[in-house]
């Protein structure tokens, strides 16, 4: 029976109290009450037993639609709770979620922007020679490097820039110029010298130093 502090007296019992002696019904209203406490109660008139009998198998009805009640109750608070636990951990779910995209897409965004960076630094062109005409890239510097040599790529930038600033030459790639023309150039004039120091006639001193 569930721990219930009260109960109701209904109106039909009224009338059945109103119509027994004071004493007597003061002894049947006793007997329920010490019922409802859980206590015994002994009855001997058979006309009282007979009303204490039916007031008790109410009050026992009363009492199981009361607990039926409560646990009703008990399980919707449950129930609630339960849902309240879940709908939080959905929320979390997707704020966790949400912090992994953006996480993700952070990420993504650096790389991009360090791909891009270096890109940018790939084609990003330098200023070499003398007079700071010549604009090769990191790249390609590092490429005429490899395929003519350094020494040779810094005799061809100096006869690029020099040639630029003497004649205002102007050409979209300096690394194409270089490659399709310049080092010709610049081994073409080396044979030149070297075939002009040859012919030169000797001189009195160098006829001296020859003999």
């Amino acid at each position: 029976m569930a721990d219930k502090k009260s109960f109701v007296i209904y109106d039909n019992w009224s009338r059945l109290f109103c119509g027994l002696p004071d004493e007597t019904a003061g002894k049947l209203i006793k007997a329920v009450c010490a019922y409802k406490l859980g206590e015994g109660a002994e009855v001997n008139d058979p006309v009282i037993a007979a009303i204490y009998a039916m007031i008790c198998e109410q009050l026992d009805a009363d009492a199981d639609k009361y607990a039926d009640i409560c646990e009703k109750r008990s399980q919707a608070r449950k129930n609630k709770t339960q849902q309240m636990i879940t709908n939080d951990n959905k929320c979390k779910q997707v704020l966790s979620s949400a912090t992994d995209n953006d996480n993700v897409n952070d990420t993504d965004n650096d790389n991009d922007n360090d791909n891009d960076n270096v890109k940018v630094n790939d084609n990003v062109k330098h200023k070499y020679g003398e007079y700071a005409h010549v604009k090769l890239t990191d790249k390609e510097r590092d490429q005429l490097f490899n395929d003519y040599g350094e020494a040779e790529t810094h005799d061809a930038i100096k006869y690029l820039d020099e040639y630029i600033e003497m004649k205002g030459y102007k050409a979209k790639s300096h690394y194409l110029c270089m490659r399709k023309w310049v080092f010709d150039a610049v081994k073409e004039q080396g044979y030149k010298k070297q075939y002009s120091a040859q012919s030169q006639p000797q001189t009195l001193y160098d006829k001296w130093m020859n003999a």
